[in-house]
This record gives C-alpha cells, sequence and structure tokens, in this order.
C-alpha cells in the first residue's frame, strides 16, 4: 500500500466499511433477496411479539414476523370464519412450503428469560400423512 495516494487508501476503507454494514444488515436483517411466501395468522393475545421476530421450527429459523396489526374483534372474519383482536403477517422460507400445512399451529414464545418473543410453529404433519395431502397456506412472493 506505500504506492497507494492517501485518497486510494480512504476510499478502499470506506468501501471496505460499507461491504461490512452491507453483511452485517443481512446477518441481522435477513436476506431481501430471498423467495417466501406470505402467511397470516390470527391471535387474541400474541404477547410481545413484533415485527421482525423470528419464526421458528424448534431452533431453526424459517421465516420472520412482517407485521402486527389490530383488527376489530367483533366482527367475523369471512376467509377464517373466526373472531380475532390481533393478525400477524408472516413471511416463511419457500424450504418450509410443503412442511407447514393449515392445521399448523403458531404460539409465542422467547429465547430466554429476558430474550425477546419468537413465533413458533408446530408443523402437525405425522397427523395428515394418512388422510393424504393438505392444502398449503400463504401466497408465493419475490
Amino acid at each position: 500500500m506505500k504506492g497507494l495516494s492517501l485518497e486510494v487508501r480512504v476510499g478502499l476503507l470506506i468501501l471496505a466499511a460499507l461491504v461490512l454494514f452491507g453483511v452485517f444488515a443481512v446477518m441481522i436483517g435477513g436476506n431481501p433477496f430471498e423467495s417466501g411466501y406470505t402467511v397470516k395468522v390470527d391471535f387474541n393475545n400474541p404477547g410481545n411479539i413484533q415485527p421482525g421476530a423470528s419464526v421458528n421450527i424448534g431452533n431453526y429459523r424459517i421465516g420472520r414476523v412482517d407485521r402486527v396489526e389490530f383488527l376489530r374483534g367483533n366482527q367475523l372474519d369471512p376467509q377464517t370464519h373466526r373472531r380475532s383482536l390481533i393478525r400477524v403477517w408472516v413471511t416463511l422460507n419457500d424450504e418450509v412450503r410443503e412442511s407447514i400445512h393449515r392445521d399448523a399451529r403458531f404460539y409465542v414464545t422467547s429465547t430466554s428469560l429476558v430474550g425477546e418473543s419468537l413465533l413458533g410453529v408446530e408443523p402437525l404433519l405425522a397427523l395428515r400423512h394418512r388422510r393424504g395431502r393438505v392444502p398449503v397456506l400463504g401466497r408465493r412472493h419475490r
């Protein structure tokens, strides 16, 4: 680096910092280019779940919470035929599409005693193999 001017060295330093920032942003927030599909999950009390929270099966991350919205609990949802107070919009990775069916159970849990909340999933796959294929939830997006 002795032959490089001060401007070139500063430029390389700034470029390296931007690359590191990008890598950390992807590690923390997830890959914005990965494909997945959206699922709506209704709760009456979802605890402290926030947008950006992980969605896990066991200890394996399969998606993220996109948004949380308040519903009017006094109206019947025409799609789910339920009265719920909170709707959580979740993006799940395409790799789990064949494992997560309509009968999957979503629940709120935490990573530790002081940790943030995450959404856990029980696929309930074993119950459905005997009766045939169950429709998969969600819509595909990129």
